[in-house]
């Protein structure tokens, strides 16, 4: 016989008390129960079975099976119900989640009580009149994850500066004194060499009007005080969430739009914290609630068992091709698949509401890509000499009013090549007009603009700003202008590029404005290139980029130019996520607590991840469904220590033979493969969807 212990919370009023005693019966029929109320008891042991007692504060040492809380509905949710009505129910998590989440969703459960259940092991269950939620130990590995998000308002962010407390011994607990003679719970602190911000906790029964008043004015004595009040502490709480922090590039770009006051991190790995304007935190949560559960996501390490659960990317439609596949081609190699580039290219022409497209052929050159992309009437874009004698070797009948040459630190030969195909010719540097001047007298050109600010996930993508190596800089524009009136150049075109893997589309429209400011300097101009760099979804859940947001944004400048064509290079966007890298697993070696999973593919095939930190889902393809229970670094055959594919990741127990995939390698994958330790890099095959490719 079960032994239970039934705990009815003090919040029940004396209906709700009896109901919830029917629902206990009912979901534990023939157990010994033992029941604790805060309300008057003989009245409920008449009418209910069980033993029961009258508490005034919760019991903290039960032994039992199983110790059941009840409420009206004290399960925990993904975030609050009130704030994100998409959120749901969290079927269970651990103690020290629990303990985590206990004081944002329970104004009558304590930490301290799941404390004690933790102590002895016993499980309890939060029961309400609409589901409960297990707190309970974890089974198996602790899975990183994020369970929940939470909000703490009325937070009072307090900062002191002051360079006299360099090296100060004894500076901090002089500020700690000062909040406990005050009564002033402290959350979060953070600290610098003459900085120290912290968050306080006020409690309105205990703490007066003017405590804060109190605190500042005796803390101004050691520096100077600023506030920020109301503030609102939002948080993800979860498991191992230093382990999750490679996986939420998605939530640190929403932050860009707001003023992040403090962010914090436990030092139990429990939550990550951020404390930003209150007034601002509702709608936040609501979007990082969109951004980390999406709808039908799984948020239970149990469910967490298939990486793709939403809308699934094609290689998984595709999964039993390509494992037919690979026991014919021998890995690794990557593969294209043709169907997703034309779905890239149909949303790029129907949604973007722009007048041209040149695909960026150094993101790749395979032949059969070039052709579906031509096919789709896309024109090109190339940075030196030898891609546009590629494209005439494809494409014989190719004339240069199809090609944009943005060469760049290019030699004058270079440049001649460019003009002697007849391409669109780009010029980034006033300079070669003084050291080739017979070489652009007369001629037709684009200009490439410096817009000021680069964009991008790592510094050697951004193509913009003082530090970059590109475009012509604003205040040179004016000198470069009369150097070309000297030459009788004619400027037909303005062009700029930011960077790679933007995810919004206000850089573009921010560059589209500094270029058509330009345009009285240059009135021949007949078109803008934005350039490109748009950003693809790398991690499960991610949000597309929304092109149509361009097509509004552009509206003003068409307005007032109403001839003006505006250009777009999106080379990554078409192809990318049409690309993946399929490897086998050669070693799985454990070293401590860290595993490594070994492939034979490595960064002489993708070297993506090693130059850029950039990140690409990995999964295990022979395992594709089963749980996801080692987190492992996958790593490649190159005597490098920077040979690593991805770090931390989660996948199934994997075994040597298994089929790994690399996803998001169409572009920049095979076109900057090497033979470094003289390896043969991966082949790359195009799959038109339909029989296999060989």
């Amino acid at each position: 016989m079960q032994t239970i212990h039934a705990v009815f919370s003090p919040d029940l009023t004396g209906e709700e008390l009896e109901s919830a005693a029917g629902l206990c019966a009912s979901h534990y029929p023939g157990a010994d129960l033992h029941c604790w109320a805060h309300q008057s008891v003989p009245q409920l042991a008449s009418h209910w079975p069980g033993k029961w007692q009258h508490y005034k504060e919760l019991p903290c040492e039960l032994e039992a099976d199983e110790v059941v809380f009840l409420d009206r509905d004290p399960r925990f949710f993904t975030a609050p119900r009130h704030i994100v009505p998409a959120s749901h129910a969290l079927e269970s998590v651990t103690y020290e989640v629990g303990k985590e989440l206990v004081g944002f969703y329970s104004s009558a459960l304590r930490p301290e009580f799941i404390h004690s259940l933790q102590q002895s092991g016993t499980p309890l269950r939060l029961l309400g009149f609409e589901g409960s939620t297990r707190v309970e130990a974890p089974r198996g590995a602790a899975v990183p994850i994020v369970h929940s998000i939470a909000v703490k308002r009325g937070v009072v962010l307090l900062s002191i500066s002051t360079p006299e407390m360099w090296k100060q011994s004894g500076f901090l607990a002089k500020i700690f004194q000062a909040c406990a003679k005050l009564d002033l719970s402290v959350d979060q602190v953070s600290a610098s060499e003459m900085e120290v911000t912290l968050t306080l906790d006020i409690n309105q029964e205990s703490n007066t009007p003017n405590t804060i008043d109190k605190l500042t004015q005796e803390m101004s004595q050691w520096g100077q005080v600023s506030l920020e009040h109301p503030s609102a502490a939002v948080s993800l709480v979860g498991t191992r969430i230093r382990s999750v922090l490679t996986q939420l590039s998605t939530v640190f770009q929403r932050f860009e739009e707001e003023r992040v006051f403090l962010i914090s991190q436990s030092a139990g790995d429990g939550n990550l914290s951020f404390v930003v304007e209150q007034a601002k935190a509702d709608k936040l949560m609501r979007d990082l609630h969109a951004l980390l559960f999406p709808a039908s996501v799984a948020t239970t390490p149990s469910e967490a068992a298939t990486p793709f659960p939403d809308r699934s990317p094609w290689w998984v439609q595709q999964r039993e091709p390509l494992l037919k596949m690979s026991r014919h081609q021998k890995t690794p190699f990557f593969l294209l698949h043709e169907p997703t580039v034309q779905e890239q290219l149909r949303t790029l022409t129907e949604t973007s509401g722009c007048d041209r497209f040149l695909f960026a052929i150094k993101s790749n050159h395979h032949p059969d890509l070039l052709r579906t992309v031509r096919r789709a009437g896309v024109k090109f874009e190339v940075v030196s000499p030898e891609e546009i004698d590629h494209l005439f070797t494809v494409f014989p009948d190719l004339t240069g009013e199809e090609i944009l040459y943005t060469p760049n630190f290019a030699s004058a030969d270079d440049f001649k090549r460019g003009f002697d195909r007849g391409t669109y010719v780009t010029l980034d540097n006033h300079s070669p007009l003084d050291d080739h001047p017979e070489l652009f007298a007369g001629r037709r050109l684009v200009l490439r603009i410096d817009p000021g600010k680069g964009e991008g996930h790592h510094k050697h993508v951004k193509t913009a700003g003082r530090g970059s190596k590109f475009g012509i800089d604003l205040d040179m524009i004016e000198r470069t202008r009369e150097r070309l009136l000297e030459l009788d150049c004619d400027v037909i075109g303005l062009h700029c590029h930011a960077g790679s893997g933007i995810r919004s589309v206000q850089p573009w429209l921010r560059n589209a404005r500094v270029l058509a400011s330009l345009i009285p300097k240059f009135p021949h101009t007949r078109f803008l290139d934005l350039g490109g760099g748009f950003g693809v979804p790398e991690r499960p859940g991610e949000p597309s980029l929304d092109l149509s947001q361009l097509q509004e944004g552009l509206s003003e400048i068409r307005k007032q130019y109403p001839n003006l064509e505006i250009w777009l290079e999106p080379g990554r966007f078409i192809v990318a996520q049409a690309g993946a890298l399929l490897t086998r697993v050669t070693q799985v070696k454990k070293k401590g607590e860290q595993t490594f999973i070994g492939v034979d593919a490595g960064m002489n095939s993708l070297i993506r991840p090693a130059l850029y930190g950039a990140y690409h889902s990995i999964v295990n393809l022979s395992r594709l469904n089963e749980e996801r229970t080692v987190q492992a670094d996958i790593v490649g055959p190159i005597c490098e220590s920077g040979d690593v594919l991805g770090s931390q990741r989660l996948v199934p127990e994997s075994r040597p033979g298994d089929l790994f995939l690399v996803a998001n390698t169409g572009a920049y994958g095979r076109v900057m493969s090497s033979h470094y330790n003289m390896r043969e890099p991966a082949p790359e095959l195009w799959w038109t969807g339909g029989r296999i490719p060989t």
